[in-house]
Parts: structure tokens; C-alpha cells; sequence
């Protein structure tokens, strides 16, 4: 406690101040400290004014008012704070925190998503279009068991300027094999291996997508990597993965040579057609 003279931390046991010599005038009213803690635990507001004026009465009223006021206020801070943690995050994933970015956020179980025109792209590779509804939203397994393109596709290929996600999606659901390449622009092993697989496709007619990914827009991007189980997919590029009916069939990380790039794609073809 302190000194009323001099205002000096003093021991509550001595009877005079030591710095300044005067005698220490301990206060204690046990009713009045009482009902300021009864009414600052159940009637918060009055339990204020009432230590405000009583204050003086005893010496033990300014730390217990101290304790149960921060008890009281934690839990509303902590509450603050994750309010403020979900504002920051709604800008950090795609501005301001809109009815757009609201049902985004919920859709995508509260992971890192991206708004972008009307359609919400979840970190995990989900999509969906804003004004459907999330119940109406197709998984990637239903997307798999959607009805399948049973015509056949005219064997070409695909760079990344002229990538449409939507005929992509359509050709690997159907029942064609198609050869998938995830490349990189500043990859010097894709750069050998697209003039192997180009020489590979066009020879056992097989449509082939060799997509140097960093050149996609983000949601392409997404879609191309994130829309059907690539189990083997680690990040590394050139990585060949071959679609029949909905499903990989066949997967190869790096660069091959003519042979084995021929083996990998004939295996496939011998099973599948």
C-alpha cells in the first residue's frame, strides 16, 4: 500500500512510514469491500459508481477492483481481436468484406479464397459461381460422375495462350485419352520435352494440353492444378499426367526421352481404346 503523506510503497505491516516518519493509517471496512465485490461481479455498472465513492473506505478495494475489472474486459478483448483478425482477412483474400466475399469465405470453410468477377476460387482448387447456391455446388467427385462426352475428340494441341478451362474440363471427362502437361516457361527440361510429347500425340492422334502454368491467370491456374486428383503432383515441372473418363490414368514427374514418353502414352492408349 502507499503512504498518504509521501505516497510511498510501504508494507502493510509497519506502523510508520519509513521515508517519511508518518504513521501509517490503515483503512478497512469489510462490509463496504464486500459489497463493492458483490456488486461488481453481478451488477457490473453499479458495482463502479459504487467503488468510485468508496474507494477510500479500504485499502484492498483498488486491487480487487483492478482484477475483476480485467476478468471482466479479457474475454471482450479477445473477442475484439478475432473480429478484427476476420475483417483483415476478408481484405487480404479479396478486399473489403462484401456479401460476395461473406458466402466465399463460408463456402471455402474459412480457408484462403479469391473473388474474382462472380466466382469464388478456394485455395483447395473448389469453385464456384456466387449466385448458385453452396448446397447446388458439384464436388470434384460429382464433377467426375457428371455425363460424360462420348464423342471423339480431334487430336491437336493446346499451349497456354489459347487454354480455355471450360473445353478442358469437358475434353478430360470424356472418354478420349488425353496427354496433360504442367510446364514452366523458365523450365529448360520442359522446353526439351515439348517438342518429344507434341511429336508423341500427334502421331497416335492424341489431343494434347502442354500448359506452361505461369502464364495462366490465377483462377486458370487453379483449375488446371486443382480440378482433378493429380496424386503424384508435388510441384515439379515437367509433370505428365493422362486423362481418360473423368480420371488420371497414368502420371510421370520430369522430363522423358522419346522412348519412354512413346511407352507412356501407347500403355495407356493399348488399355483405353
Amino acid at each position: 500500500m502507499k503512504c498518504s503523506n509521501c505516497k510511498a510503497e510501504v508494507d502493510i505491516s509497519v506502523e510508520f512510514c519509513p521515508y517519511c516518519g508518518r504513521k501509517i493509517d490503515i483503512k478497512v471496512n469489510e462490509t463496504k469491500y464486500k459489497i463493492m465485490l458483490l456488486l461488481l461481479l453481478f451488477f457490473f455498472p453499479i458495482g463502479i459508481i459504487y467503488y468510485c465513492f468508496n474507494r477510500k473506505e479500504d485499502y484492498r478495494m483498488k486491487k480487487a477492483f483492478r482484477i475483476i475489472v480485467i476478468i471482466y474486459f479479457l474475454p471482450f478483448m479477445v473477442s475484439i481481436a478475432f473480429f478484427a483478425l476476420s475483417i483483415l482477412d476478408g481484405f487480404k483474400n479479396g478486399g473489403e468484406m462484401t456479401p460476395e466475399n461473406t458466402e466465399c469465405s463460408y463456402y471455402c470453410a474459412n480457408e484462403s479464397y479469391r473473388v474474382i468477377g462472380n466466382t469464388c476460387y478456394c485455395a483447395d482448387g473448389k469453385s464456384k459461381k456466387l449466385d448458385d447456391s453452396i448446397e447446388d455446388e458439384p464436388s470434384k467427385e460429382e464433377i467426375i460422375d457428371e455425363p460424360k462426352n462420348e464423342e471423339k475428340i480431334e487430336a491437336s494441341i493446346v499451349k497456354s495462350d489459347n487454354f480455355d478451362t471450360e473445353k478442358w474440363l469437358n475434353d478430360i471427362k470424356s472418354k478420349n485419352v488425353i496427354i496433360n502437361v504442367i510446364a514452366s516457361s523458365t523450365c529448360p527440361h520442359c522446353h526439351n520435352f515439348n517438342p518429344i510429347i507434341e511429336k508423341v500425340a500427334t502421331d497416335n492422334n492424341v489431343k494434347l494440353y502442354f500448359i506452361e502454368v505461369d502464364k495462366l491467370e490465377n483462377e486458370k491456374y487453379i483449375a488446371y492444378t486443382n480440378s482433378i486428383e493429380i496424386s503424384g503432383y508435388r510441384g515439379y515441372v515437367p509433370y505428365t499426367f493422362i486423362t481418360y473418363d473423368g480420371k488420371v490414368v497414368s502420371e510421370n514427374e520430369g522430363e522423358l526421352d522419346s522412348n519412354s514418353a512413346l511407352k507412356l502414352v501407347k500403355d495407356v492408349l493399348k488399355q483405353y481404346k
